[in-house]
């Protein structure tokens, strides 16, 4: 593979991570303002304690979307290469997979190192300012807002208490400790696992993508929170607990990948190499994804503007507030269906339409009742797919 190709490789790499992380981080930030919002207007905090306590979840948010976007963007590269057979041809070139592998994991090194960086220096300090402004005032610390030495001294501390509770205060430390430096692996781990995913699987589509993005990410953190409950009881130890996720995502990757290098018997056009630094043309038809995306926002479009025509006609509702709201879903709707038709068409604006109406409820829910309310996770991968092929359209 040439140097351009690898640049391009990487260009495209990056932009799926960009869009994947923006898009799960504000899925994932406004899920978590939704359930704090409640509490934070019943006990009359100020509009600035508000935006104080958003600022502040952002950090332990990202940790879990960081890894998140990585498994998504690799995913979605490599089902790419896939569909125009660079996968099949890197398999006959000399290390032509590694350098593909490289590439990517490097990327995904680079976010680990950063994750790091979040999960053991600033995450801590964050923590520690929520539980004071969540307490009113000073609090004690706990195993969240203790950064890695304070954890250790912690652990020592307790394991040398001889009272009852004192190995499970242990574990809790040492369970947080191992948290920080799973989750950075997690990066290169879950890029690794998606990468043999597609090479074990070329043929797999946006069906592999969605179905291994959900698989994937339900069984990482089940195992995580499992795993947390069994060294707090003492179960296992908390670097089997933190770890055992990684090592059998680790250990399907290699599995996945040896399966794939003799499963390859790529015949005719497959066979030959393929110049990756040239962009995909935007003439011919629209592609399915593309096709698949817009379908899935004509949907939730029409599903908006039904309810909201069924709502009215009904005159369920008689507050103001509750009217405009519904209004401007119905208008959110409305213009779903239009950037729908537009993608249709390969039109950019469609894209540009389809960020605005994703945006425009939780705004306007946020202005008018003091709380946001879950964008639908529907839209949200379709949001992600548009913009992942935002160069098929002009």
């Amino acid at each position: 593979m040439s140097n351009a190709a690898t640049w391009y490789l990487l260009r495209r790499h990056l932009v799926a991570f960009a869009i994947s992380f923006l898009s799960l981080t504000t899925l994932m930030l406004f899920n978590s303002m939704r359930r704090r919002l409640p509490e934070l207007t019943a006990s009359g905090a100020s509009a600035g304690i508000i935006a104080e306590v958003g600022l502040l979840s952002l950090p332990f948010v990202t940790a879990m979307t960081l890894p998140m976007a990585v498994l998504v963007a690799v995913l979605w590269v490599f089902t790419r290469l896939g569909a125009v057979g660079a996968l099949a041809a890197a398999w006959q070139e000399p290390h032509g997979v590694r350098r593909l592998l490289a590439s990517v994991l490097g990327v995904a090194a680079v976010v680990a190192a950063l994750t790091l960086v979040l999960t053991t220096q600033i995450l801590p300090r964050t923590n520690e300012r929520l539980a004071v402004i969540s307490a009113a005032g000073a609090t004690d610390p706990n195993a969240r807002s203790m950064t890695i030495s304070e954890l250790r001294a912690a652990a020592r501390t307790a394991r040398e208490d001889a009272g009852p509770d004192a190995l499970m205060r242990a574990a809790s430390f040492e369970v947080e400790i191992h948290k920080k430096y799973a989750l950075a692996a997690s990066c290169v781990v879950l890029g690794l696992t998606a990468a043999a995913i597609v090479l074990l699987l070329p043929r797999g589509g946006l069906v592999l993508v969605i179905g291994a993005t959900f698989l994937v990410f339900g069984f990482y953190y089940v195992g995580l929170i499992a795993g947390e409950s069994l060294a707090g009881r003492l179960i296992v130890s908390p670097f089997v607990a933190m770890w055992a996720a990684n090592a059998f995502f680790l250990a399907f990757a290699l599995v996945a990948m040896w399966g794939a290098r003799w499963s390859q018997a790529p015949v005719g056009i497959e066979s030959q190499p393929i110049d990756l630094s040239s962009p995909v043309s935007s003439g011919g038809p629209t592609p399915i994804s593309l096709r698949i995306a817009a379908s899935l926002f004509a949907l939730i479009g029409l599903f908006k503007v039904g309810a909201a025509v069924v709502l009215t006609a009904q005159s369920i509702l008689s507050a103001w507030l509750d009217r405009i709201a519904l209004g401007v879903a119905g208008i959110a709707g409305f213009l779903m269906c239009i950037s729908a038709f537009w993608v249709w068409q390969r039109r950019r604006r469609g894209l540009v339409m389809a960020v605005a109406v994703w945006l425009l409820p939780v705004v306007v829910g946020l202005i008018a009742y003091a709380k946001m309310s879950l964008p639908s996770i529907i839209a949200t991968i379709a949001l992600i797919i548009l913009s992942s092929n935002r160069h098929q359209l002009r």
